[in-house]
């Protein structure tokens, strides 16, 4: 999001030296702010830090409420589609591989969700911080992001804000190339008599 700020720092990406961006003055307080700015003789530059501060706090706490509207408001959503028996196979696409777990996007909703490493199948999977994927070590099923996954719906929980996943079905992508090397064993010390 954008700082508010009386400094004319120019636009960066327009190349701008002198740069002012402003709608409806009936539209948005700091906009009413710079229209009585452009035709005022006398600026009080510390009332005017303080009202750009201020409205940049704003700014943020009224985007992440929105963020967290539109995410309850999909929620409810597939609580819904739960209940027709419409969320037991969607399509989804590994954004991030963490030590813990895959975190992915629902492509249907653009709705981010998560499988913990205990319930991604029958096997003992390891990170891999330098490759940033999880493999298994008994079947060598890797997990990266981009790839395709197909998961269901298990629960919705309104008042935590969150849902959780079982994983269906992994599109495997073959990873020949990719020698995976098992963590060194502690070496175990002798015990002197």
């Amino acid at each position: 999001l954008a700082t508010y700020s009386p400094d004319n720092i120019g636009h960066y990406g327009l190349s701008l030296e002198h740069y002012c961006h402003f709608t409806s003055p009936i539209r948005r307080y700091v906009d009413t702010i710079i229209h009585r700015l452009l035709f005022s003789d006398n600026i009080n530059k510390e009332a005017v830090e303080e009202i750009s501060k201020r409205a940049s706090e704003r700014e943020r706490l009224s985007a992440r409420a929105e963020m967290i509207v539109v995410a309850l408001k999909k929620l409810r959503l597939l609580k819904e589609l739960k209940k027709q028996g419409k969320t037991s196979r969607l399509t989804a696409v590994v954004t991030r591989v963490k030590p813990f777990g895959i975190f992915f996007d629902i492509m249907d909703f653009m709705l981010e969700g998560f499988v913990h490493i205990s319930d991604l199948g029958d096997d003992y999977y390891v990170f891999s911080e330098d490759r940033s994927l999880l493999y298994g070590e008994r079947t060598d099923e890797t997990f990266t992001a981009g790839e395709k996954i197909t998961v269901e719906l298990k629960d919705v929980d309104l008042i935590r804000s969150e849902a959780t996943w079982n994983l269906i079905k992994h599109d495997k992508i073959k990873h020949d190339t990719i020698k995976h090397e098992k963590p060194a064993q502690p070496k175990r010390r002798s015990r002197k008599a």
